[in-house]
């Protein structure tokens, strides 16, 4: 399975602990705080069509009080109980002083009523606020008489008047003499645009307007004057729902269609009369507030992701980069140690194969294999000194790096922790939200109760101004806990810096292997002098022959066990390179890697865009910006009497 690469593994990561979190609070917010608009929306709507419900109940009783004040009014009950005896001709004079009434209560209503009418019991008209254009005709066929006849003051349905053609509201009451016999009735006649002028004046947005049906469904008022009386809302294609509920006398909110618009709808009955009242707006503005949050919270959202994304990218390459660049050195050193430990094994074979033929003083080889021996000594402890540099100080260094990691993930917790506070302080707030619908509700109760006076009205407006006190709290708590992401995300920042003092803390290590690479060279400068100063001698060296073969088998063996070191690092820096790649440490790109680092290798080839990991790199030098260690041959030179070799 193929490994992923550190840079991978660091974007993955951090985006993922940053984006879940983000996710998962905006979606909340977006849920709760949308639903709580609506709601808000839907009981606003829902009051406004509870008070003009109200409204039109209270002015159509009112009609209906004036209308039994005048049925049992003196001058009214004389007048009938004159016409019932004496007929209309002998009580002209009752009849008179019946006219001068009503006309004075037209005129002082002006445009409010068509007219006022008497009638006898028999439906008969003898009376009118009109000078007498009334007079004689019957109205006994008509519903709302009937009922008058029946001891009810009612309140008929909507009808056009046959004198203006307009929409117009009878309202009839019984006229009883003292005996409690029926003796004739009293008409209101009502002109229905003083609804039409109280219920249109009432504006919702842009959009909004509120509409007044009769129990069978006709536009009795609605803002375009066109559609009064002449439209049913039965016949509206797309409002059968919302019909049926307004038509079964129910208090609600719903959706419908409207020519194409959705529209939503809240609806209140007017009991006494079985009317009803409707207060509709488009969907799209009554829903505006809680959309117009959710495309905030997604905007935002998305933004800071990307912030994201860009931050941990520049971070995963100031981790990787630095780590690349150690690494190299370490092979590029590796490579360098095993080609001069091949040269000096070559060497202490041909010096082993050639003892037969060297003559040399007794002093001078020892003192040649003396120093000799010093310097493969020295050679062996830099060496070991170098396995103590990455073993006391590299891998402590990484597992500081580890450490730092892991602090940026507590403060990322953190954060998180700190996001589940903002959602309760967002659920106050909501809870508050849900308070103070409830108290504007009862100030609307109030005010309904008190009419002009409205005195509860201050008391229940002083709570809603408490319950913002408590709002603005839970705002600054929300503000106190952002202000404790930052200071997190700070802490990040700073373990980052942290991340970075180790990488130089490594480089450092990189350059002393360098110095100890460089000093491994110039001993070997040294034995490569030692061993001509054997060859001078080699012809003195009879009796001693053995012991130089002996001494170059042992100066070969320990050329091979330097070998198996420097490959043993090389391995080691595979690995590193699977680490950081994201290859398997087997890989192929691990090798080639090992094997051309020293070449200009994959990290300036992943630098200068050209050539990616583990490929074939062009051929030639590039400028790695490193300390040459020069080539093989230059460490162990082989001139003078062994350039035959």
């Amino acid at each position: 399975m193929k490994r992923k690469s550190l840079r991978f593994t660091l974007l993955v990561g951090g985006i993922s602990a940053v984006a879940l979190p983000l996710l998962v609070v905006g979606i909340f917010s977006v849920v709760r705080s949308s639903k709580a608009l609506e709601t808000l929306s839907e009981d606003r709507a829902l009051h406004i069509a509870k008070n003009v419900a109200a409204m039109t109940e209270l002015a159509l009783q009112e009609e209906r009080k004036l209308a039994e004040s005048l049925a049992v009014n003196g001058i009214t009950i004389n007048a009938a109980e004159a016409v019932l005896k004496n007929g209309a001709q002998a009580a002209k004079k009752a009849i008179e002083r019946l006219n001068s009434q009503l006309a004075e209560i037209s005129k002082k209503a002006g445009n409010d009523y068509e007219l006022l009418v008497v009638t006898d019991a028999e439906g008969i008209v003898f009376s009118d606020s009109v000078g007498g254009s009334q007079l004689g005709k019957s109205v006994r066929d008509r519903k709302y008489f009937k009922i008058a006849k029946t001891g009810k003051t009612n309140i008929s349905e909507p009808v056009k008047s046959k004198s203006s053609g307009k929409p117009v509201v009878p309202v009839c009451a019984p006229v009883y003499n003292k005996e409690g016999n029926f003796i004739g009735s009293v008409i209101v006649v009502l002109n229905t645009d003083f609804l039409v002028s109280k219920i249109t004046s009432i504006k919702i947005g842009k959009t909004g307007y509120p509409f007044l049906v009769d129990r069978k469904g006709t536009i009795v008022a609605h803002p375009n004057k066109d559609l009064v009386m002449a439209l049913n809302i039965k016949d509206i294609k797309g409002m059968e729902r919302i019909t049926k509920r307004i038509l079964a006398q129910e208090t609600g909110i719903d959706s419908y269609v409207y020519k194409g618009t959705p529209k939503i709808a809240a609806f209140c009955p007017i009991k006494s009369i079985g009317w009803s009242v409707g207060v509709t707006q488009n969907s799209a503005e009554f829903l505006q507030a809680s959309r117009s949050i959710r495309n905030v919270v997604l905007i935002a959202g998305i933004a800071f992701l990307a912030m994201t994304i860009v931050g941990f990218l520049f971070f995963a390459r100031s981790i990787t980069n630095p780590v690349m660049k150690v690494i190299r050195s370490l092979n590029e050193g590796a490579e360098q140690v095993a080609s001069a430990s091949q040269q000096v094994s070559g060497t202490s074979q041909s010096l082993a194969e050639g003892a037969s033929e060297q003559a040399a003083s007794v002093e001078e080889t020892s003192s040649s294999l003396e120093e000799i021996s010093s310097m493969i000594k020295q050679n062996a402890e830099h060496v070991a000194e170098v396995d103590r540099l990455m073993k006391t100080e590299a891998r402590p260094n990484f597992q500081i790096i580890a450490e730092r990691m892991e602090e940026m993930k507590k403060a990322i917790a953190e954060t998180v922790a700190s996001s589940e506070e903002t959602a309760k302080i967002i659920k106050t707030i909501d809870e508050i939200a849900f308070q103070t619908n409830l108290l504007a509700l009862n100030a609307a109760v109030e005010a309904a109760r008190a009419g002009e006076a409205g005195a509860g009205f201050a008391v229940v407006a002083d709570e809603v101004r408490n319950l913002a006190i408590r709002a603005a709290e839970a705002a600054k708590n929300t503000a106190d806990l952002i202000e404790k992401a930052n200071g997190q995300i700070q802490e990040a920042n700073e373990s980052n810096a942290k991340v970075v003092e180790a990488l130089d803390i490594n480089s450092q290590i990189a350059e002393k292997v360098g110095a100890l690479v460089a000093e491994i060279a110039s001993a070997s400068q040294e034995q490569a002098n030692g061993i001509a100063q054997i060859s001078q001698a080699m012809s003195q060296m009879d009796k001693v022959t053995q012991a130089n073969a002996s001494s170059a088998e042992e100066s070969a063996a320990a050329a091979e066990e330097l070998n198996a070191q420097a490959e043993q690092i090389r391995k080691v820096v595979g690995s590193l390179v699977s680490v950081v790649w994201g290859e398997d440490g087997d890989s192929d790109v691990s090798r080639d890697f090992v094997k051309t680092s020293s070449r200009g290798g994959p990290l300036e080839a992943q630098e200068e865009g050209k050539t990616p990991l583990g490929k074939h790199i062009q051929s030639g030098q590039k400028k790695s910006g490193l300390v040459s260690r020069g080539q093989p041959e230059e460490v162990i030179p082989l001139e003078g009497e062994f350039e035959d070799f």
